[in-house]
């Protein structure tokens, strides 16, 4: 029988999604839930670039103007992803992640689904919209504690906030052949702890956030000590260099 222009394009579509179903068995990996879903989850990017953006806006730290509050953050990151989408990237939103445990949890299980296994993974972008700090030469993601609030002069940097070398190492253990950036749309200025205490360090200098990690590279919105606007210059300058795809399909030296 001869196919219409519409039924070839569906028989096309229903080949594809066969093909990839016969690769996940091959791959041996674990098929769950609704089963588009798994294929999407499990399939290959187009350019080899996989995103995570992740953007918080509805902070409840009492201590910080308006408990923390921010407007325009969660925009940046969806236009970011949207951006990336554009460009054949395959992309992962979060918005307003509530506790450091809660994103532990949701960027492991991003990693495990979209990079553990895939060998065709050659960068991966993260971008981070909200609140940071620096202590003692590294930085700090600040989840929006949203649900039961957070005391800013009670804080405890190791429990109410995610180290930046935990986020990227939840990445680097699941996938160690591909390219991280990291792109920080945040503040990395000093702040009032408990008992006079501050985070951050007392040099102009970089942190340490990388370390001796190999193929790792941190993008900051601004330099050491100085504060990131809520109206944004860098993202707008971020997607004003994603309209060319030239810097996604390069390659590396």
């Amino acid at each position: 029988d001869v196919l219409g222009a519409g039924e070839g394009e569906r028989y096309d579509e229903l080949s594809e999604m066969l093909d990839g179903v016969a690769s996940l068995f091959d791959g041996g990996l674990p098929m769950s839930g609704d089963l588009l879903d798994c294929i999407k989850r499990h399939s290959q990017p187009e350019i080899g670039v996989e995103v995570l953006a992740i953007g918080n806006d509805k902070y409840n730290v009492s201590g910080m103007p308006s408990k923390g509050t921010l407007k325009n953050c969660v925009r940046d990151a969806m236009n970011v992803m949207q951006a990336f989408e554009g460009l054949g990237a395959r992309c992962k939103m979060l918005e307003n992640v509530v506790t450091p445990q809660m994103m532990k949890k949701d960027v492991g299980n991003w990693a495990r689904d979209r990079l553990e296994g895939h060998v065709d993974i050659q960068i991966v972008f993260i971008f981070w919209a909200g609140h940071a700090f620096v202590l003692n030469g590294e930085t700090y993601l600040l989840t929006t504690h949203s649900s039961g609030g957070l005391k800013l002069s009670e804080m405890d940097p190791g429990d109410d906030a995610m180290l930046l070398r935990t986020l990227v190492n939840l990445v680097r253990k699941t996938n160690e052949t591909c390219h991280i950036f990291v792109c920080l749309d945040s503040c990395r200025n000093e702040a009032p702890l408990k008992d006079g205490a501050t985070f951050g360090c007392g040099s102009s200098e970089m942190g340490p956030d990388v370390g001796d990690m190999s193929k790792v590279h941190i993008i900051y919105s601004t330099c050491h000590g100085r504060v990131a606007s809520d109206e944004s210059p860098f993202a707008v300058s971020l997607l004003e260099c994603l309209k060319d795809d030239g810097l996604v399909r390069g390659g590396f030296g």
